[in-house]
């Protein structure tokens, strides 16, 4: 079983460690959430100024206050929030020690949850982060080169429908622009 004490592995010049769920549990049998597979990557020396990417599985409030406590680097440029954005995984002091740039919400649309909470989407918004929800927005795609790193979304790929009351000349440019960008 790999746990969060187990050493980074080594990928291309990135390090990809493995924070949760810890070799010795803290946590009740029913506290599965907190048993997720929690990993960061790092890569310092993409795009000159370097990429992490927080994968936080189902944690709650428990699993990122242990991660909090352990001392762990969790600042990362993108974050996978937390338990798709349920309430039982707002935690501002983890949310602000991983500051992300982009937060990414893996959510199924008209979930019966109604996740995510519109607290946890409050806070998230009111960072300096771009926000991305898999509901919305379908597949979120990372690309990185060395220039840097980048998001895209599926829905900015898909072809639109022309309206024929608009600028054609512009609509027909945007779904070129869509069709050779493409996942």
């Amino acid at each position: 079983m790999i746990s969060s004490e187990a050493p980074p592995m080594e990928i291309d010049g990135c390090r990809l460690f493995f924070l949760n769920p810890p070799a010795i549990n803290p946590f009740e049998e029913e506290e599965l959430n907190d048993q997720s597979i929690v990993l960061r990557l790092v890569c310092p020396d993409l795009g000159g100024k370097g990429f992490s990417l927080l994968l936080t599985g189902d944690i709650e409030r428990g699993g990122e206050r242990r991660l909090l406590e352990s001392g762990t680097d969790l600042k990362s440029t993108v974050l996978k929030v937390p338990h798709h954005g349920s309430i039982s995984s707002l935690d501002l002091l983890f949310l602000s020690a991983v500051s992300p740039e982009a937060a990414l919400f893996s959510v199924g649309q008209n979930n019966p949850y109604r996740h995510p909470h519109p607290d946890v989407l409050a806070a998230y918004q009111a960072l300096p982060a771009e926000i991305y929800r898999t509901d919305q927005d379908g597949a979120v795609v990372i690309e990185t080169d060395s220039a840097g790193w980048r998001l895209k979304r599926y829905r900015e790929s898909r072809i639109q429908k022309i309206r024929w009351r608009s600028s054609l000349p512009t609509q027909e440019w945007e779904n070129l622009k869509r069709a050779l960008l493409r996942f």
